[in-house]
């Protein structure tokens, strides 16, 4: 068990950052507590790296892409070398869309 006493603190927020706090939380899926205790005692203020639309068309484009991998594993698999030029292409594609993403990100103004 632990012996940390358990200590509460209220604090107020104005209606801008009590909504950037809302925000902020739902976006990286902490509570507000583990948001702001994560925030201060990392010395620092997290940051969202994408937003949840991009975050989604990097797992649509990773999906695809291990597609593509495993119908090169079923043909190696089964003796077939012949043909994997597409699947590597669109590998290719899928990696090309996923780093476009994360540049576009690196680069948004925050």
């Amino acid at each position: 068990m632990d012996k940390a006493k358990k200590y509460q603190a209220h604090v107020r927020f104005s209606d801008k950052e009590r909504e950037k706090i809302l925000y902020e939380a739902r976006e990286l899926r902490f509570s507000v507590p583990e948001l702001l205790k994560s925030t201060y005692f990392r010395k620092g203020p997290l940051r969202i790296l994408m937003r949840r639309e991009d975050t989604d068309q990097v797992i649509q484009l990773l999906v695809k892409a291990c597609g593509s991998l495993n119908h090169i594993r079923q043909g190696i698999t089964a003796g077939l070398v012949n043909g994997t030029e597409d699947d590597l292409s669109g590998i290719g594609r899928a990696l090309t869309g996923i780093m476009a993403i994360m540049n576009a990100n690196a680069f948004r103004k925050r």
